[in-house]
């Protein structure tokens, strides 16, 4: 009988705390609701005189920002904060060199998560700043390459005297699974066209192919010899001596980088703030006015162009899929990109469109339905594919149907092939005893069943597909770029380029970024005055806080637990909601 008190009283217990959080959880998510309604309303930010336009480099910047960002996870502080992207940051440079309360620029922290193409858009929008005279200056304790690579156009490079700036060349490292896999007594099977397509190599290799290394290594040349070529000429240090110093890490210390003129100043952040206050002549005791580029970017817009000809610019982000989330930033999703192409083509005040691609490819068909939404505004008005940090495999597929193709010099392209992955689970699930049996109408109702071994038959019905999808690529590629099938197949089979390589093989008209492409969208369209519409159409804020509340929140948890981890995990989760054969470039490159 007491057992049975002590039960009911638990329960009792258990059900008040759940009611306790459930009316917590309740109250703090009307708090969050009246928060975001009283922010919308508040009126833009007051720029003050002597003000310091700064960017962290610390962010990882995508191709476009949002209204107001709504971090659950980030508590009070950054509960609100505005999310900020390369579109936010070209316009706030641009604006501010016209902007008599901005005296300067400051890159601040040295930790850049931003893509090599976009953090070369960044720094090319940095260098037309200072043709304005006004000063830019970065600080940091640490500087990773690719902080340095933006930090390297300051009038004067500033770090701490316990700090480091990192000069070694680049670096890419890939996680293969295959002896996890012969552990688990998992057989992965793959369907391909193309010998650089190494996609898959992770699941039945051990280490990278030879044709992998080759374009891996051309590929990191390429970047490298980028970085160098454009830190030569902002330190006035020649590319062979900056070789020099990768080659032997002789910049091991704060000193190092002052003596061989990467860095101008070694100073603690009080001593950094002194400076910047007799640069602008304020009082050693009156603070220093820091607007970030969130800040910014929502001021005053009545200096933005506003006309009857506009230029869409349409976003398409992350791995191509046919359906899922609508606001999933991780996936471009075929039918709700293809709303706002047909939007775009039947809209009469749009005169040119301007697709921003940002995607290692996905799904062959959910490309192939993208295509062809391409190819019909391409018959009404111009199109002009935008490239972001990588636009190859799908991202590529639909490139090649608009009229010119814009990339960065360090966008990650190409890679024109097919493949298709399936796993014989077997002998994983014999471990636990588990066995499977079937009964079938006819001799392959179950084609391509996961639980016992493939036939022969199923393998070619299969590879007889990747072989026609490929052929299909290859012709519209050939079309689309005015050359013969055999001569893609030459630069295809599933190779990556960068930007820079691209235009001598024909996969890339020029190389240029996000506002370069706007610009000749509006030249191919005969017109001088237009605004920019960008679509689709972004969530407003309270939305998006239900957009958080219902999925974004397990994601976000997911990537701050993971860590480093995080791409693999995201790669497993791509691979999950893909169907069909996938145009996908040979891995999520990352670059160290």
């Amino acid at each position: 009988m007491l057992q049975f008190f002590k039960s009911v009283l638990a329960n009792i217990v258990a059900i008040f705390i759940s009611v306790i959080i459930m009316i917590a959880g309740t109250i703090l998510l009307m708090v969050i609701i009246i928060a975001v309604s009283a922010s919308d309303s508040q009126s833009r930010k007051h720029i003050d005189a002597n003000s310091i336009l700064t960017i962290n480099l610390n962010k990882a910047y995508k191709d476009r920002g949002g209204s107001e960002s709504i971090d659950i996870l980030s508590g009070p502080q950054g509960l609100f904060e505005k999310r900020v992207g390369l579109n936010d940051i070209l316009y706030s440079l641009e604006k501010a060199k016209t902007d008599d309360k901005i005296k300067g620029i400051y890159l601040k922290g040295g930790f850049s998560q931003t893509g090599m193409a976009v953090a070369d858009e960044i720094r090319t929008a940095l260098l037309d700043f200072k043709t304005t005279g006004k000063f830019i200056v970065s600080y940091s304790e640490v500087y990773s390459q690719k902080a340095y690579y933006l930090a390297s156009v300051s009038d004067t490079v500033y770090i701490n005297p316990q700090g480091l700036l990192e000069f070694k060349g680049l670096s890419s490292t890939r996680m293969f699974y295959k002896g996890a896999f012969e552990k688990l007594k998992l057989k992965p099977l793959v369907f391909r066209h193309g010998k650089f397509k190494s996609y898959i190599e992770p699941y039945v290799r051990e280490d990278m192919s030879e044709a992998n290394k080759k374009q891996s290594r051309q590929l990191l040349g390429s970047i490298w010899s980028s970085m160098l070529d454009e830190i030569s000429k902002s330190r006035n240090i020649d590319i062979a001596t900056l070789n020099n110093y990768a080659d032997s890490i002789l910049i091991r210390n704060p000193e190092d980088a002052l003596k061989y003129g990467l860095a101008d100043q070694i100073t603690f952040e009080d001593e950094f703030i002194g400076a910047l206050k007799k640069e602008l002549d304020v009082d050693e005791d009156d603070k220093l006015s820091f607007v970030s580029v969130g800040e910014y970017s929502i001021t005053d817009h009545s200096d933005k162009k506003s006309s009857s000809n506009e230029v869409a610019v349409i976003y398409m982000s992350g791995s191509i899929v046919s359906s899922g989330d609508k606001y999933d930033d991780d996936n471009l999703i075929a039918k709700e990109i293809c709303k706002s192409i047909k939007k775009a083509r039947k809209n009469e005040d749009i005169k040119a469109i301007v697709l921003r691609i940002n995607s290692p490819g996905g799904s062959a068909l959910a490309s192939d339905v993208i295509w062809r939404e391409v190819v019909l505004a391409s018959a009404v008005k111009p199109v002009v594919a935008s490239m972001g940090n990588v636009a190859a495999s799908g991202g590529y597929y639909i490139a090649c149907a608009a009229d010119t193709i814009v990339s960065g010099k360090n966008t990650i392209t190409g890679s024109i092939g097919v493949f298709g992955l399936l796993m014989n689970t077997k002998e994983f699930f014999e471990n636990f005893g588990l066995t499977f049996d079937r009964v079938n109408t006819n001799k392959l109702s179950d084609f391509a069943n996961a639980t016992r071994e493939m036939t022969e038959l199923e393998k070619k019905i299969i590879q007889d597909r990747v072989e026609e999808i490929y052929d299909d690529f290859l012709s519209k590629v050939a079309d689309g770029r005015s050359m013969e099938n055999a001569e893609v197949d030459s630069i295809g089979q599933g190779r990556v380029w960068c930007g820079s390589d691209a235009i001598p093989i024909g996969l890339v008209d020029i190389n240029g970024g996000l506002q370069k492409s706007i610009e000749v969208a509006a030249q191919m369209a005969n017109i001088d005055e237009y605004s920019v519409k960008e679509l689709p159409k972004q969530l407003e804020p309270l939305q998006q806080l239900m957009s958080e509340v219902m999925g974004d929140y397990e994601t976000k948890m997911m990537e701050r637990q993971m860590g480093a981890y995080y791409e693999e995990w995201k790669t497993f989760q791509s691979l999950k909601n893909q169907s069909g054969m996938l145009t996908k470039m040979p891995y999520d490159f990352t670059i160290n």
